[in-house]
């Protein structure tokens, strides 16, 4: 709603490790613009999405699920942070 990444829930990630499978981080950025807190819809926005490199299972295979999460996220959140500049 405020284009805040919020936190990541584990499921997905337990999920994903105990099928060995690899994880695909997308960031979509401005879709806080086009469906706003308060208000109605916006019609037209331009929204930004970038796929990024997998993460292989390799990568996150002795990490628990929470910390998975909190490595994917971070991912997200520093191609936010670079989307944004």
């Amino acid at each position: 709603k405020t284009g805040e990444l919020r936190g990541f829930k584990e499921g997905a990630f337990l999920i994903a490790m105990q099928q060995k499978a690899d994880i695909l981080p997308m960031v979509l950025d401005g879709s806080a613009k086009a469906w706003p807190e308060k208000g109605i819809p916006r019609s037209k926005q331009k929204l930004n999405l970038r796929i990024l490199p997998p993460v292989s299972y390799e990568t996150i295979k002795d990490m628990t699920a929470r910390d998975a999460a909190a490595h994917v996220r971070q991912i997200i959140q520093n191609e936010l942070q670079s989307m944004s500049n």
